[in-house]
């Protein structure tokens, strides 16, 4: 029973810090990626619109099938999901899609 109550406060810790970490719902921006300068990348949606995001340091970034991704692999070309941090351009998670 004891080891039973353990188990369960491990997981609920680690489930409370993974959703405090990863922002839900829609992305704030998808599109593909038409230029990247440093730690910015421009996307273009594909309603033609274009915006600025930031890589930062606390940046989830995310690659295919969910594994870790780097700064690295967003590329020119590569088609991305954006959720930016609150009131900000740097990307809270970045997902590639393609």
């Amino acid at each position: 029973m004891k080891r039973s109550l353990t188990v369960l406060t491990v997981f609920l810790l680690l489930l409370s810090v993974a959703c405090a970490t990863a922002p839900t719902g829609t992305p704030t921006t998808t599109g593909t990626i038409t230029a990247v300068e440093g730690s910015t990348l421009t996307i273009k949606t594909s309603t033609g619109e274009t915006s600025t995001v930031t890589i930062g340091s606390a940046t989830k970034l995310v690659g295919f099938n969910g594994v870790d991704a780097y700064p690295n692999d967003f590329t020119v070309g590569r088609r991305v999901n954006v959720w930016l941090s609150e009131g900000s351009t740097t990307a809270a998670r970045l997902d590639l899609t393609q």
